[in-house]
């Protein structure tokens, strides 16, 4: 009785495609070892499968980044309007000071329409494709004195109230950040 594991044939060699060099070794689904040639059908079909597990464990992590959208809203953000509003903010001496608020006397008439609008009905609204060029240059003037943060500030007379501001799903700055 042999202890090897592969066969040997009646000359003490073994039997062809079992152990040796070139032979590539995978598990069989019942436990035991199974020894397939470096050129065998069997040992092919064991690298395409791992070669394609390996790639689909690389590419998964990206699925949804290469095309699809190109450019376009993602669903469900297609008609959200352009929204405005604020919150009223009661600030100590030194708050005010240390804040510079977009003053609502200083903006162009046009400017101040929605302004005045979203501070006497709680927010002003509009789609966010018929936006007017006041609106638009609002947008701008908000953005820049957010400065890349959402904190911005409006003072009209002595009161001040920090900005809402939203265009569709981009929120350009936000009363309670």
């Amino acid at each position: 009785m042999s202890t090897d594991r592969g066969e040997r044939r009646g000359d003490g060699r073994r039997r062809a495609g079992i152990g040796g060099a070139g032979s590539r070794r995978s598990w069989d689904r019942d436990g035991g070892k199974r020894i397939y040639a470096r050129d065998s059908p069997h040992g092919r079909v064991y690298r395409r499968r791992l070669l394609l597990g390996v790639g689909l464990a690389l590419l998964g992590p990206t699925s949804g980044c290469f095309g699809g959208s190109s450019g376009s809203d993602a669903p469900g953000t297609a008609d959200l309007p352009t929204r405005l509003w604020f919150e009223r903010v009661e600030l100590t001496e030194s708050e005010r000071d240390a804040v510079d608020p977009i003053v609502f006397a200083d903006l162009p008439a046009a400017e101040r329409e929605p302004v005045a609008t979203a501070l006497d009905e709680g927010e002003y609204v509009v789609d966010s494709e018929s936006a007017s060029s006041a609106l638009e240059s609002l947008r701008d003037r908000i953005e820049r004195r957010a400065d890349g943060g959402l904190e911005v500030y409006l003072r009209r007379n002595l009161t001040y109230y920090r900005v809402g501001f939203a265009e569709g799903d981009h929120i350009v700055a936000h009363p309670s950040q």
